[in-house]
């Protein structure tokens, strides 16, 4: 029997105009490009062919997977969603290639075109090269499945909105792999010291990529189908992304001016959870009513209950932590006085990370929250850039290090005053929220 998500949304994207409209528009797209250019016609088609899967199954299949929660959102039709009988994976895969499905007629028609004129162009893999980017289509669709859910959830307007993320995910996926690419001979990519033909490692890479971002639509379906999970999966997901970029340092301790193993994946880690950590922080449900559950089931000593309501941010913060303190441990061990230096970096970093997130909870927890997002940019912006370069135009400099504390000085000073902002932040953010818990314990007659 046909998933009935997959089969609404096929009626609701495929028709008999449209299943004749598109082969006949990509049709005279194609004889008009053959026209303009004979002698080339063949090897213009075929490019064309790959553009156009980019088009139409990439980027417009992005949009459309993502506005398929945004649009019944604006409609008033997910309450409906969610009160059907589909469990969450029946609803995410539905969802995925349902609301693409047009996308993907005119896409594979195009990708086609590229295979039976692949010869004329200068690919060396041609199927390897198409299936990549098939696989590459579904981790955009289901990312922009799980952002438009999470964005939702959040409180966040979720029409159209969704799309914002995925520039981000792009960078995750190309940028490592067009370092290693650069680094390594012709046609060869160089992860963990070893030569992978590159064309192969970007057929592995973007399966990879893909699965991941199918779980995460599934995982975002979950909760917002209110079935309970645990962040198990978000935690071997950043030690994929880490383990993953940090193949392509130049890892070999034996030879100067590279780094140890350990040093290459603390440091992929580190930033792998800073940067994840804030995307989190803004998309996931975070406020004294979340933390009053929490709360609760600690003090019922439910601890799976409690693991399953923590949201991924805070399991994201700590990971972060973990590799700050690897690399400050495995830096105090190198023969190097500037790297010890700079080993201790990451720990002001992680400590202004968390001062972010506590002046995020400050504000959600307020009588009436507005703007929480838009307003902790704001004041990130003001204590990391606006009033340090203030303080060091009119000569301030020590006092400039103390708000933002990086650069030449001494590092303990600096995880110091790093400190002392997360404290502050953490104390205002807990003194406001309990303020917020007794409301509701009244309210509830807790």
């Amino acid at each position: 029997m046909m998933n009935p998500e997959l089969r609404r949304n096929l009626w609701l994207e495929i028709t008999t105009h449209r299943l004749l409209a598109m082969p006949a528009v990509l049709g005279l797209a194609f004889l008009a490009l053959a026209a303009l250019d004979k002698p080339k016609a063949v090897e213009h088609v075929s490019w064309l062919g790959l553009v156009g899967f980019g088009l139409l199954a990439m980027l417009w299949g992005s949009r459309l997977a993502g506005n398929s929660i945004a649009d019944e959102m604006v409609d008033k039709t997910w309450d409906w969603q969610r009160l059907s009988t589909l469990n969450p994976w029946t609803m995410a895969w539905g969802k995925l290639f349902g609301s693409t499905a047009f996308a993907w007629y005119g896409g594979l028609i195009c990708l086609g075109v590229f295979f039976v004129t692949a010869s004329a162009t200068t690919i060396r893999s041609p199927f390897q090269s198409g299936l990549s980017l098939v696989l590459l289509a579904i981790m955009l669709h289901a990312s922009a499945i799980a952002a438009a859910l999470h964005t939702s959830r959040a409180g966040v307007s979720a029409h159209r909105r969704s799309m914002g993320i995925l520039p981000l995910l792009l960078l995750l996926y190309i940028v490592p792999f067009a370092v290693g690419r650069a680094s390594g001979s012709k046609g060869a990519v160089i992860w963990y010291g070893i030569d992978f033909d590159g064309i192969n490692f970007l057929l592995a890479s973007a399966a990879a990529f893909a699965a991941w971002a199918v779980a995460g639509a599934y995982r975002a379906m979950c909760q917002s189908l209110a079935v309970r999970t645990t962040p198990w999966v978000w935690i071997a997901f950043l030690m994929f992304v880490t383990g993953y970029s940090a193949g392509f340092a130049p890892v070999d301790v034996q030879q100067a001016g590279r780094v140890s193993m350990v040093a290459a994946l603390s440091f992929a880690g580190l930033l792998t959870g800073l940067l994840l950590m804030y995307v989190m922080l803004f998309t996931e449900q975070t406020g004294p009513v979340a933390l009053r559950r929490i709360a609760q089931k600690v003090r019922l000593k439910q601890w799976t209950r409690a693991w399953q309501e923590i949201p991924c941010w805070p399991v994201t913060w700590l990971f972060a932590a973990l590799c700050a303190a690897i690399l400050a441990v495995s830096g105090a061990h190198s023969p190097g006085a500037a790297w010890k230096e700079l080993a201790m970096t990451p720990i002001p970093s992680v400590l202004l990370a968390a001062r972010d997130a506590a002046i995020f909870l400050f504000f959600a927890a307020a009588a009436q929250p507005r703007r929480v997002a838009g307003t902790t940019i704001v004041y990130m912006l003001l204590l990391d850039w606006i009033l340090p370069g203030l303080l060091y135009a009119i000569g301030l400099t020590q006092a400039a290090g103390l708000i933002f504390p990086f650069g030449a000085g001494n590092p303990w000073l600096q995880c110091v005053s790093a400190l002392a902002q997360a404290v502050f932040a953490l104390w205002l953010a807990y003194r406001r929220i309990q303020v917020n818990f007794s409301t509701y314990r009244r309210a509830d007659g807790i």
